[in-house]
């Protein structure tokens, strides 16, 4: 009778730095998509503010200039909005009779601000006594960090969505009416 070779035993190294690497794309993707939405409402300011400037010398009283400003600005700052939701801090303060044992995430300065500090070290060394414990954290960490992804992510699809709406507008409209005149 053959027998099986024991399952290779990972180290505790390894996993701890692949939860790291994890961890650490994470954050970046996080400020990668504050940093979009920064560009992208910049961008768009600048392109209302520019549009502005030339609002008063252009022919108002032709009501197809006016739909189609109306439009395109519409869009562009429904655009802004999205960005803005992107980059808004949106932290969730725990309710404080909530015991720190409870917490959903003592990594997160969001709920561990509640408590003394004493406290929270306390706690922290009893939770990180041994690694199962410290991989449970910072994969609940990553897991609520990908949260924060998926919604700033799907503003932020939102935002270029409707910014690049209201560019394929301007274009068209323009196109197409210096074509009829």
């Amino acid at each position: 009778m053959t027998e099986k070779p024991a399952p290779e035993k990972v180290e505790d190294h390894d996993v701890i730095y692949a939860l790291r690497t994890v961890h650490q794309t994470q954050t970046q993707l996080n400020v990668m998509a504050d940093q979009k939405a920064n560009m992208l409402v910049g961008t768009i300011v600048i392109c209302l503010s520019f549009l502005f400037t030339r609002f008063s010398s252009l022919d108002l009283s032709n009501t197809y200039w006016i739909v189609i400003l109306s439009l395109i600005m519409l869009l562009e700052l429904v655009g802004i909005f999205f960005g803005i939701m992107v980059i808004k801090p949106r932290a969730k303060w725990s309710n404080h009779t909530m015991k720190i044992e409870d917490v959903p995430n003592p990594l997160f300065f969001g709920f561990f601000t509640q408590y003394k500090e004493q406290d929270y070290v306390d706690y922290m060394k009893q939770a990180l006594s041994n690694n199962a414990n410290s991989r449970e954290l910072i994969l609940r960490d990553i897991y609520q960090i990908g949260h924060v992804l998926k919604r700033k992510y799907n503003m932020l699809k939102y935002a270029y969505n409707f910014a690049g709406a209201g560019i394929v507008l301007g274009v068209i409209s323009v196109i197409s009416r210096l074509l009829v005149e």
